[in-house]
């Protein structure tokens, strides 16, 4: 199957489950195959599930450095007003402190009921070898550095051009919502290469610091099955935390 065939099969796949998908969408390090996203809400606070997708149709085989045992991992997570060395330098002292005191109040991120876990993954890996191409997984881990910063971006621009009009109440109005929103990423490459098993946890980590990244890389013939039990997961971790 060709990807654009691919691409049009998993693009009905994830409406069909309810999730809103946008095709070849891009982002400030490159691009995605699909971009689906998904909406939860809790009164005022919402969270908003991105699944960033590459389709990996090249041939060859590929081989991990395989740990087995179930373990869950967390979506890498935007929410503006964290505690976070890159929010402080966007957002300046000032408006920092606006933004982190509604995130953050009584000293608990509002937050923290929309982060969920991931499905957990039955196999993960930190090293791999290909005898094919190797650029779909570069792509998958730049998707996610990519729409983080974008967020950020979207969300000081949205911010900004507001406030310069607004009073000192209404200025606190206006950046609420975004304190309340909790945005999650989930890479996921879905590949034509050979491997033994359906699916696998990809972890990166850094030379230097704690700061790790995952995407999940699935089979292509598995994905439909892979698909549905994601939406199971996050329908149920949010239901669980009453969200709708």
């Amino acid at each position: 199957m060709n990807t654009i065939a691919r691409l049009r099969d998993t693009s009905a796949l994830l409406r069909a489950a309810g999730w809103t998908v946008r095709e070849g969408a891009i982002h400030s390090l490159g691009t995605v195959d699909l971009a689906a996203r998904r909406t939860w809400s809790r009164g005022q606070l919402e969270a908003v599930v991105h699944l960033l997708i590459i389709i990996d149709e090249s041939e060859g085989e590929l081989a991990f450095s395989e740990e087995k045992g179930k373990s869950e991992h967390a979506p890498l997570t935007f929410s503006l007003g964290d505690d976070d060395p890159a929010h402080r330098r966007a957002l300046g002292h000032d408006l920092f402190a606006k933004v982190h005191g509604l995130a953050y109040a009584r000293e608990q991120s509002i937050t923290a009921p929309a982060r969920v876990d991931a499905p957990p993954a039955r196999i993960h890996a930190s090293f791999f070898r290909s005898t094919g191409r190797r650029e779909a997984f570069s792509k998958a881990f730049a998707a996610l550095d990519g729409v983080h910063d974008d967020l950020l971006q979207h969300s000081i621009e949205t911010i900004t051009d507001d406030l310069e009009l607004l009073s000192e109440k209404d200025s606190i109005a206006a950046i609420a919502p975004f304190a309340r929103r909790c945005e999650l990423l989930h890479g996921i490459v879905i590949t034509d290469q050979a491997m033994h098993i359906d699916s696998i946890r990809l972890e990166q980590t850094r030379v230097v610091g704690a700061e790790y990244r995952w995407i999940d890389i699935v089979r292509s013939d598995a994905f439909p099955d892979f698909a549905d039990a994601l939406t199971r997961h996050y329908v149920a971790r949010f239901k669980k935390r009453r969200f709708m």
